[in-house]
């Protein structure tokens, strides 16, 4: 089966961008609901991913959810020419993190922030 290359990345941008991607094992869903690119061609090339050991695969009654790993950050920065700076929104900072400090006596304290 052969899918055209912007369609691969696109869904490849996707999932960098998101850092999953769900897929409802429907062959005869048209198009997949988050990215403009049939259901079953996204099927065969997160499946493609998945073998390469870049997608991490959980599965929900019939949807199968795809978590990106570090060596998937790796081969799509390489394969989209991404910096070293680039990453999914899933590793972004959570707004409510925890800082840590160190006080004038040596002692580290943790300081939520609210």
């Amino acid at each position: 089966m052969h899918i055209p290359t912007n369609e691969i990345k696109e869904v490849q941008r996707f999932i960098f961008d998101k850092g999953c991607i769900v897929v409802q094992f429907d062959r005869t869903l048209k198009p997949h609901p988050y990215v403009n690119v049939a259901n079953f061609k996204v099927m065969k090339i997160v499946r493609s991913l998945y073998s390469m050991g870049c997608v991490e695969k959980f599965f929900a009654w019939r949807d199968a959810y795809y978590v990106i790993t570090k060596k998937g950050i790796e081969y799509i920065r390489r394969k989209h020419y991404l910096t070293e700076n680039d990453y999914p929104s899933l590793y972004d900072s959570d707004p409510l993190a925890e800082t840590k400090t160190v006080d004038q006596e040596g002692e580290e304290e943790i300081i939520f922030k609210e």
